[in-house]
């Protein structure tokens, strides 16, 4: 659980430091996601699961030179702050 919150954390430090390139998120994004795959005690239905890999999905569908959008930051951050919620 420390290894996922500190993703968690490692993440939202990116987005207070205003880092709003796709090549710069993903990493943080990415690793959120094999930390919760790898985790054995989650449920398999988690929701946080979900919501991580549609970010996941979101960025590798866009190009590593675009930023995220001030609104794009704001839900990512609160949807991986649920996460680990």
């Amino acid at each position: 659980m420390f290894d996922i919150t500190s993703k968690i954390i490692s993440a939202i430090d990116c987005i207070a430091l205003n880092i709003n390139q796709v090549d710069a998120l993903s990493p943080y994004i990415r690793d959120i996601q094999v930390a919760l795959n790898t985790y054995p005690n989650l449920p398999k239905d988690f929701q946080g699961i979900t919501l991580v890999k549609k970010w996941v999905d979101f960025l590798q569908g866009k190009s590593a030179t675009d930023e995220l959008s001030e609104q794009d930051l704001r839900q990512l951050k609160f949807d991986i702050e649920n996460v680990m919620n």
